[in-house]
């Protein structure tokens, strides 16, 4: 008939209380903390880099504030071995080349789709219905 209401919790409970139901009680719990929780921060850069007639690129993202997801407790995979926002770096900087090397990698799986990616791909492809967003 139309959209249903989210889980809340009503009141606290305990673990005998709850018995078996125990971990969904704190999940359902963790969820309603979470969307009413700080936002996650993260800092991104992205460099480019010209050596010879070759351009190479490097990205970097850093969890700088865990906000909700601490609370849900979502880990949040950072990319980039330095964190190129607080590498000095600014347009039309100039580095030494240190090292050359050639590395072999495998090809792997893309990333599993977040809740918000999904629900904006389905929105954006108008897929499912108002109780799915």
């Amino acid at each position: 008939v139309g959209d249903h209401p989210p889980i809340t919790p009503v009141r606290a409970a305990t673990p005998s209380q709850c018995g078996s139901g125990w971990a969904l009680y704190e999940e359902v719990c963790r969820h309603f903390l979470a969307t009413v929780s700080p936002d996650a921060e993260f800092r991104e850069a992205e460099a480019t880099f010209i050596v010879g007639d070759e351009v190479f690129s490097a990205r970097s993202v850093h969890v700088t504030s865990q906000g909700w997801a601490g609370v849900a407790r979502i880990h949040f995979e950072e990319e980039g071995s330095i964190d190129i926002a607080n590498a000095g770096l600014h347009e039309g900087s100039v580095l030494e080349v240190s090292k050359v090397g050639l590395m072999h990698h495998l090809t792997t799986p893309p990333r599993h789709l977040t809740e918000s990616a999904l629900l904006e791909l389905m929105d954006r492809h108008s897929i499912g219905t108002d109780a799915s967003m």
